[in-house]
């Protein structure tokens, strides 16, 4: 089921190649697919994208947060109700890109989530369920978004949604740190293999400010004071300032990077030693 906002005719630029496209928005004539685009930093990379021009779809798995994303960002976006953890929702979200304005220049792996338990105490039911949320979806968008890509003379680019804890080690975070270090992996075996056509990069957040931090707080998984006040910026990144990020890898004014972990901690793990 695809959800629409009066798309536009498609056209298509070449992110993989690194040519401009024509007209004032960064990505203009591009279509992009974001999972995981209802809320937090999946949103504002939508939000981003389409203030720069490009085609947009979005994808959740609850059906009225896509269409109220839809309703939200405009014209020119569709809306895929989804599970990108199994092989059917990942043929989907591509699937509506290329039916819709067919093309796929653009694909950004978003869809995760956190987790904080005790490592004794970590279910491998549990595992299993994080590492197919953030490390399978990845993997299953990505081989899907590389078919559409190859198969079309302008390749395209992908960007995928590690975090900082993929790098350096958190405690109480064994199965997030083991998917977000896989998808690091994952960004470089792609990038690797399916260059020049395929660009892949990956994004590295550390503490941003979304709804799911907020909730961590509230729990006491997180102590925000203290990560303040080791961070070097003392402050908590926003979901605008990674979506720039991702902006930037998808975009062709990044046209020679592939393969590249972009970090945006605010300092913190450049710092972690010292405090």
């Amino acid at each position: 089921m695809h959800l629409t906002a009066s798309p536009p005719s498609p056209v298509s630029g070449m992110p993989g190649s690194g040519s401009s496209p024509s007209g004032h928005g960064r990505l203009e004539g591009l279509t992009a697919a974001i999972t995981g685009s209802t809320r937090g930093i999946g949103f504002a990379i939508a939000e981003a994208f389409v203030a720069e021009a490009a085609r947009v779809v979005v994808n959740g798995r609850d059906e009225d947060a896509v269409c109220r994303a839809v309703s939200a960002l405009g014209d020119g976006v569709v809306g895929v109700p989804a599970d990108v953890t199994v092989p059917e929702g990942a043929r989907s979200v591509v699937k509506a890109a290329l039916d819709s304005f067919g093309t796929l220049d653009v694909f950004v792996n978003n869809a995760g989530g956190p987790q904080v338990d005790a490592t004794l105490d970590l279910s491998l039911e549990r595992f299993r369920a994080v590492m197919d949320q953030n490390l399978t979806s990845t993997l299953l968008c990505s081989q899907e978004a590389v078919k559409a890509m190859l198969a079309q003379a302008t390749g395209g680019s992908i960007v995928n949604m590690s975090s900082m804890v993929g790098i350096v080690a958190a405690p109480r975070r064994a199965a997030y740190a083991a998917a977000k270090a896989g998808v690091i992996a994952l960004t470089r075996v792609f990038a690797a293999e399916y260059g020049p056509l395929v660009r892949c990069n990956a994004v590295a957040p550390g503490y941003v400010d979304t709804d799911l931090t907020k909730e961590l707080k509230r729990r006491g998984a997180i102590d925000s004071d203290r990560i303040v006040s080791r961070t070097p910026s003392e402050r908590f990144g926003t979901p605008a300032e990674v979506a720039q990020a991702v902006l930037f890898l998808a975009s062709p004014a990044a046209a020679y990077a592939s393969g590249s972990v972009l970090l945006l901690d605010g300092g913190f793990t450049s710092a972690a030693a010292w405090s």
